[in-house]
């Protein structure tokens, strides 16, 4: 897998950066850094898949239900210009 074709310079230095830091902090503080990933994780759940409780908050969804009413008049059949075939 050649990874300089997909990322440049720039972003591996900045993910090299980004990797020694939770090293040092994972040294330091295991469990900071472990409640830091699953907090940010935790978000990145609740975007993806957030509750209906959540989406009715935010507006995205209508708090009552969304069923169809039944129509209240028959199936008509319209007679069409065909004419009869006989085969």
């Amino acid at each position: 897998m050649n990874i300089s074709k997909r990322l440049s310079v720039g972003t591996i230095i900045i993910l090299g950066l980004v990797a020694i830091g939770i090293m040092s902090a994972l040294r330091e503080s295991f469990w900071n850094v472990v409640g830091l990933i699953g907090f940010i994780g935790i978000i990145c759940y609740l975007y993806k898949k957030p509750p209906i409780w959540l989406q009715r908050i935010s507006g995205h969804i209508p708090a009552t239900s969304t069923k169809r009413k039944k129509r209240s008049h028959r199936f008509r059949v319209i007679d069409g210009s065909k004419k009869d075939r006989k085969f």
